[in-house]
């Protein structure tokens, strides 16, 4: 019998981590999934939206990924939260888009002091994957992804969780 994986609520996990130090969603937030670390020593992320279409600019995702580094007594964690971000943007060229994802998640860093003094470090590891969205995704899709699957239709209740398990319903966004 093999073990279903779930992934952890980044909003929860967030929240054992920066133990005084509140998730917060911004009133920015146009479509309910930014939310910014607010506490101690933190500083609001602020994101830029994506430039109206411009005929030299194509549409980019980029998976980033992030990691939540505590060091307490001068000794950082092993077993880290991570934190998987799709951003959504336009740019000339492939080349001019991965600089530009890593220069997001360069800019979304930063660090406070969790309430037991230990410092907490949101770091970003790198770029996941980035994929090009012209021609290949609809006008309001921001990522796909092709994988081959052993008969997932038939393994769907395992595959697909229960709709009272997606974030935006468990959290009552």
């Amino acid at each position: 019998m093999r073990a279903q994986i779930q992934e952890p609520s980044i909003c929860l996990a967030a929240q054992r981590l920066c133990s005084t130090n509140w998730l917060h969603r911004s009133p920015r937030s146009r479509l309910g999934f930014k939310w910014e670390v607010i506490g101690a020593g933190s500083v609001g992320q602020s994101v830029r939206r994506m430039p109206k279409s411009r005929a030299t600019l194509r549409r980019y995702s980029a998976a980033l990924l992030f990691q939540y580094r505590v060091v307490t007594h001068g000794v950082a964690n092993r077993r880290r939260t991570c934190e998987k971000r799709i951003i959504h943007f336009r740019a000339s060229d492939g080349r001019a888009a991965l600089r530009h994802a890593k220069k997001r998640g360069r800019q979304a860093e930063h660090k406070w002091k969790n309430k037991d003094g230990g410092q907490v470090f949101f770091e970003f590891v790198g770029v996941r994957d980035l994929i090009g969205c012209d021609p290949a995704c609809e006008p309001d899709e921001v990522w796909y992804q092709i994988v081959e699957m052993m008969t997932p239709m038939e393994r769907r209740s395992i595959l697909i969780p229960p709709e009272s398990k997606l974030c935006a319903i468990r959290n009552n966004e």
